[in-house]
């Protein structure tokens, strides 16, 4: 299916992309862990999918409100576990959005 290779393709792209930019940018996690925080990559992906999938789908209204609630949860437990800070997920979640969105109008 091609969504699914674009999905898989996009979540190699976040690693990499977040990989070499959180190495350049070099911010801690609000813990001090293995790796740089800045941008989230999860935060990148989550919002990826939810703005790739209700873009490309029709969804109920219900629908769409629990996906994005449902991602904007997860986000906020790597906030709440202190695995990134507000600054790191918000900024990872703007690039997840707007690559859904570019990855839809160039699929199309």
């Amino acid at each position: 299916n091609s969504h699914q290779s674009v999905v898989f393709s996009q979540d190699l792209g976040f690693d990499l992309i977040c990989e070499t930019t959180e190495g350049g940018i070099k911010q801690e996690r609000p813990v001090v862990g293995k790796t740089y925080g800045m941008p989230s990559s999860r935060s990148a992906l989550i919002l990826f999918m939810v703005v790739y999938l209700t873009t490309i789908h029709t969804y109920d209204t219900k629908t769409m409100v629990t996906l994005y609630i449902l991602s904007c949860l997860i986000v906020y437990l790597k906030y709440a576990y202190k695995e990134h800070s507000l600054e790191q997920l918000l900024v990872g979640a703007l690039i997840g959005s707007i690559f859904g969105k570019v990855v839809v109008y160039l699929t199309n």
